[in-house]
């Protein structure tokens, strides 16, 4: 433990958090608690935290209220864990037409956190928190990572989007917030919105200086990190673990991490909306599932649970989220609730595997290499954009596929495609296909970025000549 750790620990961070009136140590606090408690009292306190946000949404926001009604169910005939399959889903197209129903009267004239997610289908949304909900989801993720060996104002490198990934003006402003929040976390980040051979050789000799205690990262950017990595010959620093999320962390993947940075991967689930999903613990067993703040559901076609073990759609339900209400949640992902208990004696239920949330690196023409994630993080940005999906067959061609909404425009298309060439280049020929709906795979689902250019120097600059 450095000194520094220490005093962020127990003065600068609680310092903080008492000047701005915070509660994430608080919270945090609890959360270290409760982990321990037996698997029944746990979903105990899942089951009265689930009747209190039912009832509030359903006295409280106009669309549950509407919602429920027309299903024909009240909160009191939610009585067993069977009775919740009766309530109707939360589709993410009705976070795009209900924005205002889906704010609770109560907080209708308080100042709410807003924020978008590209989500794992393609379909950008916007939504709102208050702050007391952040503070519960920063403490969640916190509790979560301290599995992997992280530890509030340790040295962790962060390998993600960089510095102001927005678009346009926000892009500028976010920068200098950006800098002083990872300058206080002791994170140093690095982009892997392009990765070059300059870069990776620079990150490498960065890692090797800076000593970090582990690693968060996007799956994708570090897997090809790792890959560009091994063929240059380097070798990244051990650490205590590297948390991987935003994709789903495939097996080869994570294998090739481990043996190229001599470290421990753990895989993370989330999402924007609800942020820490599920993560593993250092028995790799399953991913824990944040109980205290989320009810997670794998249910079939009829919207019932399927059995533990088996594949089915998951579904949430957030438990402190009372200002814009997410209650069975579609996030569109696949996954499989594991029937075991983890042996590191946490009481927490668990996800033995989410299937999907694939995108794949995109290739340039100038050998530089992208984190497919960095596509829907993009797209967020532009509400006038219901679907996309991202295509590339070709090292120099790029095709964007986009079922538009209301205020889409061929300035905004422009307006796009400069952002876009920030990430892709200068060369590459970006196409641009207008069409009403993107077909999906037989399973339903469609992958939002798809790149048959393979992650590697030496192929791409074959492929360029």
């Amino acid at each position: 433990m450095s000194l520094y750790g220490l005093a962020y620990r127990n003065l600068l961070l609680p310092g903080y958090e008492f000047l701005r009136g915070r509660r994430t140590l608080a919270y945090l606090h609890d959360l270290e608690r409760s982990q321990w408690l037996s698997a029944d009292e746990i979903r105990e306190r899942q089951w009265l935290a689930l009747k209190r946000m039912i009832s509030h949404a359903y006295a409280q926001v106009p669309f549950y209220r509407a919602a429920f009604e027309r299903s024909g169910v009240t909160p009191e005939d939610v009585r067993t864990w069977d009775d919740l399959a009766r309530l109707p889903f939360l589709e993410k197209r009705h976070l795009q037409e209900n924005q205002e129903d889906l704010i609770a009267l109560p907080y209708r004239n308080e100042p709410l956190i807003v924020s978008h997610s590209g989500g794992s289908t393609g379909q950008p949304v916007e939504f709102k928190y208050h702050r007391d909900h952040y503070d519960r989801r920063v403490a969640a993720w916190m509790r979560a990572d301290r599995w992997a060996g992280w530890e509030l104002g340790e040295r962790q490198v962060v390998m993600w989007l960089g510095v102001g990934s927005g678009v346009g003006e926000r892009r500028r402003l976010e920068k200098w917030k950006e800098r002083l929040h990872w300058m206080t976390m002791r994170w140093k980040v690095l982009t892997v919105t392009r990765l070059s051979r300059e870069t990776v050789r620079e990150y490498c000799e960065a890692m090797r200086s800076f000593a970090p205690r582990n690693m968060y990262g996007l799956a994708g950017g570090v897997y090809a990190f790792a890959l560009l990595a091994e063929e240059l010959g380097l070798e990244p620093p051990r650490m205590r673990g590297i948390i991987l999320g935003a994709e789903k962390v495939f097996p080869h993947q994570k294998k090739k991490i481990e043996e190229v940075f001599r470290t421990p991967v753990f895989e993370r689930y989330g999402c924007q909306e609800v942020c820490n999903i599920a993560e593993e613990c250092d028995r790799h067993n399953g991913m824990h599932i944040n109980a205290d703040g989320l009810v997670v559901e794998v249910v079939g076609n009829d919207g019932r649970p399927v059995p533990d073990g088996e594949v089915g759609e998951v579904v949430i339900t957030s438990l402190d989220n009372f200002a814009m209400p997410f209650i069975r949640y579609r996030l569109g992902d696949m996954g499989i609730l594991s029937p075991r208990r983890c042996d590191c004696g946490r009481g927490l239920p668990m996800i033995k595997e989410v299937l999907g949330r694939t995108l794949d690196t995109i290739a340039t023409p100038e050998g530089v290499f992208c984190a497919g994630v960095m596509m829907p993080h993009f797209m967020k940005e532009f509400t006038c954009v219901k679907e996309f999906q991202f295509v590339q067959e070709r090292i120099d061609h790029l095709k964007l596929r986009l079922v538009p909404a209301a205020g889409w425009s061929d300035e905004v298309r422009a307006f796009m495609e400069r952002e876009l060439r920030r990430y892709v280049g200068p060369t590459m020929r970006i196409e641009f296909e207008i069409s009403d709906r993107i077909e999906r795979a037989a399973s339903g689902k469609y992958r939002m970025v798809i790149s048959k250019v393979p992650v590697s120097f030496s192929a791409c600059a074959a492929a360029g000549r």
